[in-house]
């Protein structure tokens, strides 16, 4: 197998100011990993032409793959073409395949095209265009004996685009990796250290690694690398150890597993949410299908609604308030007598920052199952901001849901 090393260059003075989240590194590392191809080096630069030069006199020589992200557009601070065409001593010369195609476009929106976009259609000589069709950037590859180097739009949808349809071929025809393993599982209700400390026994092969990777309220566990046989034999044990504790294997997140078991059972979904404001539908109808099993939801968060759409009794919000277990049934029974699904949950609780006391803190939960002729109500303290306890308050109703169905 030849050896590669690859560095990721990610552009843009946005990404350094924090206003827009680097999205781009994850899930380009995380592809690479699955293809077998792990990340040597990455680094995030500002829209400045003597740190793209810096950057590429530092890399090139030292790896074999370089992949930039960002700084292809057409204002004047997209210079990454421009520079990266002088760093190789190549002219940028006109391609007007590439404009024809912008005009296209520009035509099907029916929006005049400004002239700066014109800018895009120059490649550097001697370079390919890797064609774009989710945007007016076209990608770059360029080749010597010893590197391949990648230039793509940092808008996520063109460049997850030109990396699936274009890159990832190349760099599986350049480096095939026949017999790498790399399989992930999934756990809840055990923290990192804990994992760790109960797979303090396990002796690991040559080649043969592992990765912790935290996740909100739970843990994934990846085992991977070039000695196959030795990897299946780690994840094996793995498997046992922690079987208590695990719930899938290889999903993104706990809401994939959800759709997958539904659809297969055909069984139907509906949700009332109110510390989550409507979060669990959306993780749901993320998913293309989601149709086929959620029947939609109530996003309950004055008491009035829970009162006129989901028949909560005044008495129970004044005697035991809206965040309660008793709540919490009426809600999902409420729920229940208007959608008729197999599964209708509710959601209710404190989320913060503020909203806590003494006897109900931020971040205490109740959450209602109505299925069947059974309604079965779960009360959870969860920790962190209110992001993550929306989120945990989701995930938790989720694992229900899947320990549910596989009974």
């Amino acid at each position: 197998m030849k050896k590669i090393s690859i560095a990721i260059i990610n552009i843009g003075n946005e990404l350094l100011l924090g206003k827009t989240v680097n999205t781009n590194l994850s899930w380009m590392g995380n592809e690479l990993a699955c293809m077998g191809m792990e990340v040597a080096k990455a680094v995030i630069i500002p829209d400045a032409g003597e740190d793209i030069r810096a950057t590429l006199k530092e890399l090139v020589g030292k790896h074999s793959v370089i992949i930039f992200t960002g700084g292809l557009g057409p204002t004047k601070d997209d210079i990454t073409k421009k520079e990266i065409a002088e760093f190789f001593g190549k002219e940028l010369i006109y391609d007007d395949s590439i404009w024809q195609d912008m005009l296209t476009k520009f035509t099907q929106r029916n929006r005049p095209i400004p002239e700066n976009n014109k800018i895009q259609a120059y490649v550097p000589e001697d370079f390919v265009v890797l064609e774009n069709s989710r945007g007016t950037a076209p990608g770059l590859y360029y080749q010597t004996d010893d590197l391949l180097l990648f230039a793509v739009p940092g808008v996520p949808l063109e460049m997850k685009h030109l990396f699936t349809n274009k890159i990832k071929p190349i760099l599986l025809e350049k480096y095939p990796t026949n017999g790498w393993f790399l399989q992930t599982l999934n756990t809840y209700g055990i923290g990192e250290s804990a994992t760790a400390e109960l797979m303090d026994d396990i002796v690991l092969p040559e080649d043969v690694n592992i990765a912790w990777l935290p996740q909100t309220g739970r843990v994934d566990i990846r085992v991977y690398g070039s000695n196959s046989e030795g990897c299946k034999q780690v994840y094996a044990e793995l498997k046992h150890i922690l079987h208590e504790w695990v719930w899938g294997e290889n999903y993104q997140t706990v809401a994939e597993k959800v759709h997958e078991l539904l659809t297969a059972n055909n069984m139907t979904l509906a949700f009332a949410e109110s510390c989550t404001g409507g979060l669990v539908n959306k993780l749901l109808t993320d998913m293309a299908g989601s149709s086929n099993y959620l029947l939609g939801g109530i996003v309950s968060y004055a008491n009035e609604v829970k009162e006129n759409l989901l028949n909560v009794r005044k008495e129970t919000l004044e005697s035991f308030g809206a965040v309660s277990e008793e709540c919490a049934k009426e809600m999902a029974e409420g729920l229940k007598a208007k959608f008729k699904a197999d599964f209708n949950v509710s959601i209710t609780g404190i989320a913060g920052p503020d909203g806590g006391s003494e006897e109900k803190p931020v971040g205490l939960v109740y959450m209602g199952f109505a299925y069947r002729d059974t309604t079965e109500v779960f009360k959870m303290r969860f920790t962190g901001n209110r992001d993550s306890v929306r989120l945990k308050a989701a995930e938790f109703v989720f694992h229900q849901i899947v320990k549910s169905l596989e009974k």
